[in-house]
């Protein structure tokens, strides 16, 4: 396999053969994997605090509706 230079970026090579853009820097690969995580972890809070936030909208509902039902039969 002979490398090519992709134009326009110092740290990557192209591989004649298959066509892949291979990083030539090492450590780049666990850095993109760990923000990677990082963000699927960020995803899964924000999925787990807007269910929380659906969940305490149908309970404020539902307590709305005790209350107007209270008010209703005590008159």
């Amino acid at each position: 396999m002979k490398p090519i230079k992709v134009e326009g970026h110092i740290n990557l090579i192209k591989d004649a053969e298959t066509g892949a853009v291979l990083s030539t820097k090492s450590g780049e690969y666990e850095q993109y994997m760990h923000l990677k995580n990082v963000k699927e972890q960020q995803s899964r809070k924000l999925d787990y605090v807007y269910d929380e936030v659906q969940k305490l909208k149908t309970e404020i509902l539902d307590i709305k509706e005790m209350i107007r039902s209270i008010m209703y039969e005590s008159r």
